[in-house]
């Protein structure tokens, strides 16, 4: 008698099965894909950019003559302890400085782009391609690329954070997803642009919002290893408001560093002075010339250098008014939100809000820039935002390692405009057409 495929499928070995699922097509362009975006990221390790010269190298220095994690009671940088953490954990290694910093934002490029596949996987479970050809496009966005292997950021870190927080979120694992926000914001706190979809999703989705406990649970745990070297805990908690504020949070070597030295503060960051002029890694010939924003594609580049500091709290009272807005209207449609939904209110917000906060960083949009990419998955209207942003922080990147304008900021705003007013409208409508569709 003939045994059925199902008989013959249960009854093959363990390590068979597990290898042919292994060995799918998907799996392997996902392989090789991954294997390309390491060797393009490898070509650019050589690449130095005013920040590593500036920054970076000297608190790697720094931490390296102090012993390596012994080093994290003295302040000398504002970037917050688990960054640090990571470079005094390198001290230890037998490798470049230079390749060891920029493989920790490539190894977290990696983590990137797991959450990326796993949360496709959750948005559109029919698709059996869609998950790798997304997962691809995230590795390969050129800012991506650029941030970590030319120019050795780590906005890597706290992104893949943020998307393992939206992955748990949507999932329905509230307390996980406080914890990986509460681990992204400890790395940078850029991070906060996603605090409102966090809790808004909890509320509507009926999560209990002592959940939320978890982010500063695990904000406080990461501090702990500069505790034990000596730093104090105020002097941590310091770091972030002296970034708002324009300062540099710290004393001593490299003190402005990389962070931007400001979120809605003052100057200072990778535009700061000191930096060479032509060729990569130029920092003094870009972010200049305009009120209100370093090099990023804001409506502040179309104010004049000497525009009033009215504009700056203006665009502040603005950015709250707009975020308040859509928070009320979600909240009165008394409607949970599916994970599709929820992605899509995340890329938008994190791209929005940005775009609206005067004396932002082209850097500032890494993270809406790989969600809008996701947020394709769920609506393919989200192509024409996440095409923009990605051209307009293109250009602004290649401005800043180049050390000259490509083109004028004043045009490549109007990118940011387009990517900002797309990613709002596609929203508003989707979410129309889903609450028609399911009264």
């Amino acid at each position: 008698m003939p045994t059925s495929s199902a008989t013959e499928a249960s009854s093959a070995p363990a390590g068979t099965r597990s290898q042919s699922r292994l060995l799918t097509p998907q799996s392997l362009v996902l392989a090789a894909l991954v294997s390309g975006a390491l060797l393009l990221r490898w070509s650019l390790f050589d690449v130095v950019s005013a920040d590593y010269r500036i920054f970076l190298s000297n608190w790697y220095a720094h931490l390296a003559q102090a012993g390596g994690l012994a080093g994290l009671g003295d302040e000398f940088s504002n970037y917050d302890t688990p960054y640090l953490a990571l470079l005094a954990l390198l001290t230890y290694l037998p490798v470049d400085p230079l390749v060891g910093i920029k493989a920790i934002s490539v190894a977290f490029d990696l983590v990137l782009a797991f959450f990326s596949y796993r949360i496709v996987r959750v948005v559109r479970p029919e698709s059996a391609w869609l998950p790798t050809v997304i997962t691809g496009i995230v590795l390969f966005l050129p800012t991506a690329v650029m941030n970590g292997s030319a120019w050795a950021q780590c906005d890597s870190i706290y992104a893949s954070m943020v998307l393992g927080s939206l992955y748990f979120l949507i999932n329905r694992r509230p307390w996980r997803a406080a914890i990986f926000f509460g681990i992204a914001f400890a790395f940078k706190l850029q991070a906060v642009f996603f605090l409102p979809v966090l809790v808004l999703v909890l509320v509507l989705n009926r999560h209990k919002l002592r959940t939320l406990l978890g982010a500063p649970a695990a904000f406080a745990a990461l501090l702990i290893p500069a505790l034990v070297a000596g730093r104090s805990l105020l002097s941590q908690l310091a770091v972030y408001p002296g970034q708002i504020s324009g300062s540099s949070g710290a004393g001593g070597i490299g003190a402005a560093g990389p962070a931007g030295g400001n979120l809605v503060g003052g100057g200072g960051g990778s535009h700061g002075g000191g930096a060479g002029g032509g060729g990569f890694g130029g920092a003094d010939a870009v972010g200049t010339g305009h009120a209100f924003t370093a090099n990023a594609p804001t409506p502040y580049a179309w104010l004049p250098a000497d525009a009033g500091e009215i504009w700056k709290y203006v665009g502040l009272g603005l950015a709250a008014a707009v975020a308040l807005a859509f928070g009320v209207w979600l909240l009165r449609r008394r409607r949970p939100l599916a994970a599709g939904q929820v992605l899509l209110v995340a890329a938008t917000a994190t791209m929005v809000v940005p775009w609206l906060l005067p004396e932002m960083h082209e850097r500032y949009f890494y993270l809406a820039e790989v969600l809008l990419v996701l947020a394709i998955a769920v609506d393919r209207r989200m192509i024409l935002p996440a095409a923009a942003i990605q051209i307009a922080s293109t250009i602004t990147y290649l401005s800043y390692l180049r050390g000259r304008d490509l083109i004028s900021l004043e045009l490549t705003a109007v990118l940011g405009l387009v990517a900002a007013a797309a990613a709002a409208v596609v929203l508003v409508v989707r979410l129309r057409s889903d609450d028609r569709a399911t009264p």
